[in-house]
């Protein structure tokens, strides 16, 4: 899998100027006369009707395809919006849709391509980028939880010739899961995945790697330049702050159990649906996911309180277990 990221879609007019007119009477305006100062323009408006038309058009693609809302807002969406423009712009006539849009089955054969493409343009900006400097790469594991397999990633980060900051991702790849996932078996794989790009073992060795404190990550980097994911290291830190194994103050404890029950009660009830906002879960895998769990808590406490109380009083009991002045205490030091 590559990520790349490139938003400039420059909508020429070249047809249009090849167009020859010759035949329209002297006096009617040419297509390209009429339309020569259409160009594409990013601050360009378009009018009230049209804008509502494409509402209208965006909720028939939103329900009839049921996408999720933000597909509108996606860079591929409104890249591929801004082509259609452009094509219609250089065309003489109104253009059906279904001549344009292709098959879902070219499209899945023409991924392949377009990745392989991508691919060598992205190997060639690296190669640039080792010979102005060098280039640094993050990289971490996890397991599907569905099927459970385990995943690699590696994303390469340089600052081009324009002291431009680049990320990206490079693969990300299923980890071979008759492996165990010893330093050997990691080094493998990252060693195969830099190779796909030409990366050379001398280009390796002046770059710096940033993983987590996993033993057998650090075992496979140990001949390069590793630095440890401060993200990973933070994470660390709140998990054992709240482990009531290691010294959690046995208030905080509560509290979190308390809000850890409330949430799953309201989650399996009802009651959640009527909340002008969801309440979050905490997750063990999923980074400031506690905070995320208490801030959600905290905001529609009040709401919570007054929804029980009306429909589930003899439920109070979930709220009153939690100590709002530790609560209001705890989410602001959490935030910092």
């Amino acid at each position: 899998m590559i990520s790349t990221h490139d938003t400039n879609i420059l909508p020429g007019t070249s047809t249009l100027k090849r167009h020859q007119c010759a035949s329209h009477p002297s006096g009617q305006p040419t297509i390209e006369s009429a339309m020569g100062s259409a160009t594409h323009d990013p601050n360009a408006k378009a009018s009230q009707l049209h804008k509502d038309l494409i509402t209208r058009h965006c909720v028939d693609f939103i329900c009839k395809d049921l996408r999720p809302f933000n597909s509108v807002a996606g860079a591929g969406f409104m890249g591929f919006v801004q082509c259609l423009l452009k094509i219609q712009h250089e065309s003489p006539k109104l253009l059906s849709a279904k001549s344009l849009v292709p098959h879902p089955t070219t499209v899945s054969r023409s991924v392949h391509s377009r990745a392989e493409s991508l691919r060598s343009s992205l190997s060639a900006s690296l190669q640039d980028a080792f010979r102005i400097s060098r280039v640094s790469f993050t990289s971490d594991m996890w397991t599907d939880e569905y099927k459970q397999r385990p995943f690699i990633t590696i994303t390469a980060h340089w600052i081009d010739s324009m002291w431009t900051l680049q990320s990206r991702i490079i693969s990300t790849e299923e980890f071979d899961a008759t492996q165990k996932k010893t330093g050997a078996n990691i080094r493998s794989s990252i060693s195969a995945i830099l190779s796909s790009y030409d990366i050379t073992p001398e280009q390796i060795s002046r770059s710096v790697f940033t993983t987590d404190c996993g033993s057998n990550m650090i075992l496979a980097l140990r001949e390069d330049d590793r630095l440890d994911c401060i993200a990973h290291i933070l994470n660390t830190i709140l998990r054992n702050t709240f482990d009531e194994k290691k010294n959690c103050p046995p208030s905080v404890t509560r509290l979190l159990d308390a809000v850890k029950g409330l949430v799953r009660f309201m989650k399996k009830s009802s009651f959640h649906n009527q909340l002008s906002k969801s309440l979050i879960q905490s997750c063990d895998t999923r980074w400031n996911s506690v905070y995320h769990m208490l801030q959600s808590v905290l905001d529609r406490f009040d709401e919570v309180q007054t929804l029980i109380l009306k429909q589930a009083a003899a439920e109070i009991r979930r709220v009153a277990a939690i100590d709002i002045s530790l609560l209001k205490e705890l989410v602001p030091f959490l935030q910092v």
